[in-house]
């Protein structure tokens, strides 16, 4: 458990030291841009995911870089929290998911993933996240949390 807790606190220190825990979003267009840019962020760490998973052949919460991925995915998916009835929004962000996984989601899944990572989001208090000071067991929590939901997800990949 101690070294699960110094990898996730050393990832969200990784994170934080990286700036990718700060985004907005101010006008329609920017809004469509970012959910864009979310998505394919998203759809890079869910592609790390799913290779690691299907190398592992389980998702390993004590692997760094997976602990690493899947804040990268949650800090990217958290417009999903907030934008859930902006058909823009997940339009964009579902092209850009199938842009950032190489097409691994497919535009024949990607709603349906979209709508798995939205639903995955409502469970995870964000906000917890948001401060690299903040307890590394939350950062696992969180991780944890997210595995269940990624399993779905990645049943829906046929590669």
């Amino acid at each position: 458990m101690k070294k699960v807790l110094l990898l996730c606190t050393a990832a969200v220190m990784l994170l934080a030291s990286c700036g990718t825990m700060q985004k907005a979003a101010t006008t329609t267009s920017t809004t469509a841009t970012s959910s864009s840019t979310d998505g394919q962020a998203a759809g890079r760490a869910l592609k790390a995911l799913y290779t690691q998973y299907k190398a592992d052949g389980k998702f390993d919460a004590t692997n760094l870089s997976n602990i690493a991925n899947t804040m990268l995915l949650i800090q990217n998916c958290k417009g999903l929290k907030t934008s859930f009835k902006d058909s823009n929004y997940w339009k964009a962000f579902a092209q850009g998911l199938i842009l950032g996984s190489d097409n691994l989601v497919t535009q024949q899944v990607s709603n349906t993933v979209t709508s798995q990572l939205s639903n995955m989001m409502q469970n995870i208090d964000t906000e917890k996240l948001e401060s690299a000071g903040q307890n590394a067991s939350q950062a696992a929590s969180a991780a944890a949390s997210a595995a269940s939901s990624l399993k779905s997800i990645f049943n829906l990949f046929s590669k």
